[in-house]
């Protein structure tokens, strides 16, 4: 199964969609284990052959990139062009649905990469097992946390647009920077709805992981998701740009409750 994805070039810098094989990852990441993380969601457009990581949020709803579903015009990606792939490291062995509904935010700017997440409604729920849950929300008061977290997904493994690569889901671990630090990196202050993180041993997201989830872990070995990835100014960069989740908790209640 090849599925293609494409290079866009968006707002504050390279956006993580590539047009490669979906076999493409993460780079310098690690081979996740079966069922490690049991909420990784893989959008497919079979229109336009692009693709992107997203969550699994409830038994209807995936949290993803608004870039990964919009056109340069703005316009929305008609639902019955998408699919939704889960349930296995490996593409190949994935459950696949249709996807009903399309909500990305209505205040997205492909200036600026600002409000950069989306909401699907898939057209049957999901059916949870052992590879198969939800990631938690965290809330709107939630404050970044002071430890390495991770990213996952199906993106390049380098910073080329040939990278075929393989078909396993990679992850990678992250350290999330405050706002002082990403200033440094870039030269202006971020929008308080978005956060920079760089990986270790140089790992990154890139082409292909845009959408995908920023998770940490409690004390308590729960999961949380507390960023989305959005975009960086490449592959294997100093520190790429995240959605802050908590920022966007309402947004995303109103919208999975509809």
């Amino acid at each position: 199964m090849l599925l293609k994805l494409f290079l866009c070039l968006l707002g504050v810098g390279l956006c993580a969609c590539q047009k490669v094989n979906i076999e493409s990852r993460i780079i310098k990441g690690n081979d996740a284990k079966k069922c490690e993380f049991p909420w990784m969601a893989f959008i497919h457009s079979r229109v336009r052959e692009i693709g992107c990581g997203g969550s699994i949020i409830d038994s209807t709803h995936i949290l993803t990139a608004a870039h990964c579903v919009l056109y340069p015009n703005k316009t929305t990606e008609p639902s019955a062009d998408l699919d939704v792939y889960f349930g296995a490291s490996a593409l190949e062995e994935a459950k696949k649905l249709q996807v009903k509904t399309v909500t990305p935010h209505e205040k997205y700017s492909f200036k600026t990469n600002e409000n950069d997440v989306a909401i699907l409604t898939l057209a049957s729920p999901i059916t949870f097992n052992d590879c198969t849950k939800p990631i938690s929300l965290v809330n709107a008061t939630t404050k970044l946390p002071n430890t390495t977290c991770t990213i996952m997904g199906w993106g390049a493994t380098t910073d080329s647009e040939k990278d075929p690569g393989t078909n396993s889901l990679k992850y990678a671990t992250m350290i999330i920077l405050n706002d002082r630090e990403c200033q440094q990196y870039y030269g202006y202050t971020l929008p308080s709805s978005i956060f920079c993180a760089r990986g270790m041993g140089r790992s990154d997201a890139c082409y292909g992981d845009s959408g995908g989830p920023l998770v940490c872990k409690e004390s308590n070995g729960k999961y949380f998701v507390y960023g989305v990835v959005s975009s960086g100014y490449e592959c294997d960069s100093i520190a790429g740009f995240y959605m802050k989740v908590s920022s966007f908790i309402t947004w995303i209640q109103s919208k999975i409750s509809n």
